[in-house]
């Protein structure tokens, strides 16, 4: 009884191993922005607080581009403003 109990466990220990690692795949990079048209247009679909229908706003690369960067200078303008204020959220302190 307890010699087929251990070639049980023994059978399903050798079939339950990882298999042997396969070899690594290459996936081509991604366009880097710079090779990117920047008169291309790209469209994007978002949802504003409070709205349940998408709304599509169309822009350039270049465009999108800026966006980006002035939304990332008021994100670090508030935290910056956060942090001197003591922590302050209250916006009328602004």
């Amino acid at each position: 009884m307890i010699s087929h109990i251990l070639i049980v466990l023994a059978a399903t220990a050798t079939s339950s191993a990882a298999p042997p690692p396969e070899q690594p795949t290459v996936v081509p990079a991604k366009k880097k922005t710079a090779e990117v048209d920047p008169n291309k247009i790209v469209c994007r679909s978002s949802t504003s607080a409070g709205s349940w229908i998408p709304q599509r706003e169309c822009h350039s690369v270049a465009e999108w581009k800026q966006i980006r960067g002035r939304q990332n200078k008021d994100s670090e303008d508030a935290m910056s403003r956060m942090r001197t204020r003591g922590g302050s959220a209250n916006p009328s302190e602004f």
